[in-house]
């Protein structure tokens, strides 16, 4: 891999420090040539050729049999430092590169190294790490970092770029990726938390009081019973016949008023249709069809109380009511809106 290498750095071979450890460089070759990649977490990947782990026993549980197992691993040192970070991405970019430029058959994880280069030129330049105002912390930067690799991850997976290279260039170009990961916690001064994936989403968070001044949308009418109106903020209410609490003296409870606005009912609606309940002479099934050669079945539910989910599979969308001359309406409307009325 080294040889590969020099032929794209003016022939000289990249330096230890900035080379992968043998178990990094193992995992990238495995993923690249399969041409597939998953990110790698800097802080407890033993990345550097150089770089000393400490030895921890890691469990998992085995596929199918769920049994516990015990593995001996070494974690790397987590970057705290702006000079430990940077570092962390030059092994990073150098390890990726030999294994890239090891595999030029493999196309879906071919780049070059100015691919590479104008990624962090951006990252660590005065667009993000250097900008004038609310610079971003280190913390933020190597979490960023992260991010942009999850992104071109994604971006692989699903083949919404052709290459590796093709996706670092859409990452720097995503102005909205730079502010949700970076400047959205600059300009708060709030640090990103290990599970944050969106930093947009955890700066612009509604408090408690916004959301105690938003207001439920009002209640769509529901007509039950034209003679007495519908259930909700009924403009028709009236006096009330309830019984008085007491030895019969009391004031009767308020009910729904018998009449209706305007001295009459709603355009379009008949009296005669006032009664949901009553089923007497309307119609029980359509007209054949070619799907229902006997006729489909009408939903009483739907007709007369209106709060049919439709899964019965019944008919929802004619009208049962017998017209004057003995036909059914059988037209697309509901039943009280019928103009011919109901006439059984």
């Amino acid at each position: 891999m080294v040889e590969t290498y020099k032929p794209h750095n003016d022939g000289q071979p990249p330096k230890p420090e900035n080379q992968g450890s043998p178990d990094f460089t193992g995992k990238v070759y495995k993923q690249f040539a399969l041409g597939v990649y998953h990110p790698h977490n800097i802080d407890t990947e033993v990345m550097g050729y150089l770089e000393n782990g400490t030895p921890i026993v890691r469990k998992r549980k085995e596929p199918g049999s769920n049994r516990l197992i015990e593995e001996d691993a070494m974690e790397g040192e987590e970057a705290k430092t702006m000079e430990q970070i940077i570092q962390k991405w030059m092994i990073r970019k150098t390890t990726y590169l030999m294994v890239i430029y090891a595999l030029p058959n493999v196309d879906r994880i071919q780049a070059t190294m100015e691919d590479f280069q104008e990624f962090y030129d951006h990252l660590q330049g005065d667009q993000v790490k250097n900008r004038p105002t609310n610079k971003p912390t280190p913390y933020t930067l190597k979490r960023a970092e992260c991010e942009a690799w999850k992104y071109v991850a994604t971006e692989m997976m699903t083949k919404k770029s052709k290459s590796l290279g093709e996706a670092l260039r859409k990452v720097k170009a995503d102005s909205t990726f730079w502010t949700n990961h970076v400047f959205a916690y600059a300009d708060s001064g709030k640090k990103p938390s290990r599970t944050d994936h969106n930093a947009a989403s955890q700066v612009a968070t509604p408090t408690q009081g916004q959301y105690q001044q938003t207001q439920r949308p009002p209640r769509q009418p529901y007509w039950n019973d034209y003679n007495t109106g519908y259930q909700g903020n009924n403009p028709w209410k009236g006096k009330g016949k309830g019984k008085g609490k007491g030895k019969g003296r009391g004031k009767g409870k308020k009910g729904w008023g018998q009449g209706y606005p305007n001295n009459g009912p709603p355009a379009g609606r008949n009296l005669n249709n006032s009664n949901p309940n009553n089923w007497s002479g309307r119609a029980t099934h359509t007209p054949p069809t070619r799907n229902h050669p006997n006729g489909q079945e009408i939903c009483r539910m739907n007709s007369m109380q209106n709060n049919c989910r439709g899964w019965c599979y019944r008919d929802h969308t004619m009208c049962p009511n017998k017209k004057a001359d003995g036909q059914f309406c059988h037209e697309r409307h509901h039943m009280r809106n019928c103009p011919h009325g109901h006439h059984p």
